[in-house]
């Protein structure tokens, strides 16, 4: 029959990374730094033998790198010089 239906099995694999790095060089100058990651893959998997003939059957790749860095120098207290990069 053309009405076969299954619970097709889902897997999604992830893997999380943070990364953080504070420095004093001294009083007036200091520096920040951040890493994130998130590598994520989800498969779905054919319900029918011949994968080719699934319109549900693929692997997604979600994954995204964060990257960020400030640099923060005082002149006096009442003057700060910041500088930021960020990456995506």
């Amino acid at each position: 029959t053309n009405n076969f239906r299954a619970n097709q099995p889902i897997r999604t694999t992830t893997h999380v990374a943070v990364a953080r790095l504070d420095h004093n060089f001294s009083l007036n100058d200091r520096i920040y730094g951040r890493f994130l990651a998130n590598e994520s893959d989800t498969f779905n998997a054919p319900v029918y033998p011949v994968p080719g003939v699934d319109p549900y059957h693929s692997t997604n790749d979600s994954s995204f790198y964060s990257l960020s860095a400030t640099w923060q120098h005082s002149f006096s207290p009442t003057s700060t010089l910041e500088a930021r990069y960020s990456w995506d």
